[in-house]
């Protein structure tokens, strides 16, 4: 069970309680369910993002996700460098390094940047292949297209072995046949039916499997 798309900042304590309970009091959790939130931790308590992965491991989160952008405004390889120690410095379990995508005509808010300050495409592709040597080089495997995992990880662990899936939500260990999404961008997948789109953000996700 995921908790997306900033449900985790949008609602409090009571409200996210009683969300999890209409749930749980329906469905059945085997004792390996794999239960994660999502969260933007400008938002979050505490707010910077090295308290709030401090928090959720002292809550009891067995693993972290970090996700990065490149491809931003103004960005090149200096302060970008900077970005990836500071991620190292954390220690999360898997990151997702995701390139900018400039959608001004779909994205209202895209519309105050200026195109022209974006990196080009061969700044793009440096400030990516950065990213893969400072993930490689601190022995984390790289999964996919953009995604790095500790090596002890499930994730690397399945690659390894030859059983890591991929959908639409991205990499798993697991094969679901169906997907249910509640709320106003959620994704459902339902044995195969018509491929949904996913247009929400990814921020810091934490997870921590069921009875820990």
């Amino acid at each position: 069970m995921h908790w997306g798309g900033g449900t985790l900042n949008l609602l409090d304590e009571r409200q996210l309680e009683r969300a999890f309970r209409l749930v749980a009091d329906r469905f059945h959790f085997t004792d390996d369910a794999e239960l994660s939130v999502e969260a933007d931790s400008r938002l979050a308590t505490p707010e910077l993002v090295h308290d709030v992965c401090a928090s959720a491991r002292a809550a009891g989160f067995d693993e972290i996700n970090i996700d990065l952008i490149y491809g931003l405004p103004r960005q090149t390889a200096e302060p970008f460098g900077r970005t990836l120690a500071l991620a190292l410095a954390l220690e999360p379990d898997r990151v997702a390094c995701f390139s900018y995508a400039h959608l001004p005509a779909q994205r209202v808010h895209q519309r105050v940047i200026d195109a022209d300050e974006l990196p080009d495409a061969d700044t793009r592709a440096t400030l990516f292949q950065q990213a893969v040597a400072a993930f490689v080089g601190a022995d984390y495997a790289w999964i996919g297209l953009d995604h790095f995992a500790r090596a002890s990880d499930p994730l690397a662990v399945a690659q390894r072995e030859g059983r890591l899936h991929h959908n639409f939500m991205g990499y798993t260990t697991m094969s679901p046949s169906h997907v249910v999404g509640v709320g106003m961008s959620a994704i459902t997948d339902a044995a195969g039916g018509d491929p949904p789109v996913d247009v929400q953000p990814r921020a810091v996700v934490c997870r921590r499997t069921r009875g820990r």
